[in-house]
């Protein structure tokens, strides 16, 4: 939760990758968030979700007073706009539910 919005921002900037609408954290879980399923599933296979979850652990990682966290244990979620809109009315509320 110390990770400011604007250092995930810049995340995304970094990443570059057009189909990723938004990296979205809550209860400790982060998903990316791509337009369409099509495009999360893709990117899954791809391998894509090791590297992000790498990326992201990067700047998570100064936060981790405690030394808690371990990148051998950190994942990330691969979903998409399309689902978030289509199964969840487009609600945070409904979506972490």
């Amino acid at each position: 939760s110390q990770l400011s919005e604007q250092e995930i921002e810049a995340l995304v900037q970094r990443i570059g990758n057009p189909d990723l609408w938004k990296i979205s954290r809550s209860f400790g879980h982060v998903t990316f968030l791509f337009y369409t399923d099509a495009q999360a599933e893709e990117y899954a296979t791809k391998g894509q979700k090791e590297e992000y979850a790498r990326q992201y652990f990067e700047i998570l990682k100064p936060y981790d007073e405690f030394d808690y966290l371990s990148e051998d244990d950190f994942a990330v979620n691969f979903d998409s706009k399309q689902n978030f809109d289509e199964n969840y009315e487009s609600n945070w509320y409904y979506y972490y539910k």
